[in-house]
């Protein structure tokens, strides 16, 4: 008589890598429906000025708008355009992002907004925001008597 060793968990491997390729499949058909473009963006705080980098490949600089309104909120907004005009049904596979974009950023009041300097360089914006100097508090020497 031969035994057969029981295994309880023989096949489960087999059925997570489905369960996963099945989310993954899922996915991709949800991320394929977003249609907005939404750059992505670096903070560096340095001792004077704090830094934005902004991503924004394939877009040209004609194509950012940039803008402070009165409650010190920095917006900037522009257009990824596509260029390509290639039959939708020629593609296999889509995973670049076109269409409108705006990013704001609430300022504090330790920002000089008069002083801010923005560059554009190989799809990369750079925003820089000077803070303001700060008097440094005063030591006062109290007599005792």
């Amino acid at each position: 008589m031969t035994m057969l060793r029981f295994e309880p968990f023989r096949g489960l491997d087999t059925l997570t890598r489905r369960m996963l390729d099945t989310m993954n499949d899922i996915n991709c058909d949800i991320n394929s429906d977003i249609s907005d473009f939404s750059p992505k963006v670096d903070i560096a705080h340095e001792e004077k000025a704090i830094t934005l980098l902004i991503e924004i490949p394939g877009v040209s600089k004609e194509d950012v708008k940039i803008s402070i309104d009165e409650h010190r909120v920095l917006t900037f907004s522009g257009e990824k355009k596509q260029h390509q005009t290639i039959d939708t049904q020629a593609f296999l596979r889509t995973e670049r992002r076109f269409g409108s974009f705006t990013r704001s950023f609430k300022l504090t009041d330790l920002i000089d907004i008069q002083g801010i300097q923005a560059e554009f360089n190989n799809g990369v914006l750079s925003v820089t925001l000077p803070k303001i100097e700060q008097e440094q508090p005063k030591s006062i020497e109290v007599k005792i008597a």
